[in-house]
């Protein structure tokens, strides 16, 4: 099981909220035939959650590669690359 804490449960959290927060807008306006959404007003919402979930995957991204201990993978490929005597 994930860590609770890790990189990827907050993103996957953050995404879950951001298309919970855009499936009600869309239920909202669908609920009241006098003022439908527009279809403009749709692709506005769907834009910003498009733009927010972009902006989560490459913070995610980000925040792995800094995990990743680049000299010690550096060190053990000079180590197997070596030419044997």
């Amino acid at each position: 099981m994930s860590d609770l804490n890790s990189p990827s449960s907050t993103a996957l959290s953050e995404i879950s909220r951001l298309v919970n927060e855009y499936e009600e807008k869309i239920k909202d306006g669908a609920s009241d035939p006098e003022h439908f959404m527009s279809i403009s007003e749709i692709e506005e919402l769907w834009s910003k959650l498009n733009a927010s979930t972009k902006v989560l995957y490459s913070d995610l991204t980000e925040s792995l590669l800094k995990q990743i201990d680049q000299k010690a993978l550096i060190d053990q490929k000079k180590e197997n690359s070596k030419p044997e005597e």
